[in-house]
């Protein structure tokens, strides 16, 4: 009977280490943003070669939904779905508004940071922007999927490195005796530098380019 109920109690106390060990924080937040235009130059109204123009006045909008699983402060999920954009009148915006083709998955990622160091690793579909000064970096500015690691050394001097795949079918068949290369991978790296007098980011990136990808 001893034994039967040690082992009650040892069953008991791993089950509760495994419900404390899967429990997360959600948290939740999110964006709207609404925009309106009316075009006066006759420039952008005239009429194209095919007869269209556009109008003159136009309303939109369109919403983030931000979903955070928090494990503790080394793990967490990141959710990030977007609805929109939605012409007022228009796709997704017209009479009683039930388009489905709206709903976007924008981000889905998750972030873990090596237990007592400053290493930060993003796995999954998030955002990569290579350094720019205005307006974006016309290179790579955009959400892709694929891991980013990053860390500090010192206040001053940071390194970021990361591989991502933006295309890639999912099959390598074959033909004439050769198989299909139809995907992209890029490499990169980033040397940010902040001090009272400078701030730079040195990179670089590679990008290998199946000759089946379509780029």
């Amino acid at each position: 009977m001893k034994k039967l109920i040690t082992l009650v109690v040892a069953g008991c106390m791993v089950l509760g280490a495994l419900g404390t060990a899967a429990a997360v924080d959600v948290k939740m937040s999110g964006r709207y943003q609404f925009a309106w235009a009316y075009i006066s130059s006759p420039m952008l109204t005239e009429k194209n070669e095919t007869g269209k123009h556009q109008d003159r006045l136009r309303a939109r909008h369109r919403m983030n939904v931000v979903t955070e699983f928090i494990a503790d402060e080394n793990l967490k999920g990141v959710l990030n779905i977007e609805i929109g954009d939605m012409t007022w009148g228009g796709s997704g915006g017209r009479l009683d508004a039930d388009s489905r083709d709206q709903l976007k998955l924008k981000r889905s990622h998750i972030d873990w940071t090596l237990p007592n160091t400053q290493v930060k690793t993003r796995i999954g579909i998030h955002g990569l922007t290579l350094p720019w000064v205005v307006a974006g970096n016309p290179i790579m500015d955009a959400d892709v999927a694929g891991i980013t690691v990053s860390t500090q050394f010192t206040p001053e001097l940071g390194l970021s490195v990361f591989w991502a795949r933006p295309f890639d079918d999912g099959w390598s068949t074959e033909g004439e005796g050769k198989n299909s290369f139809d995907e992209m991978d890029m490499f990169g790296v980033m040397l940010p530098i902040k001090t009272d007098f400078l701030r730079a980011t040195p990179w670089a990136m590679l990008a290998l380019i199946g000759k089946d990808s379509g780029w």
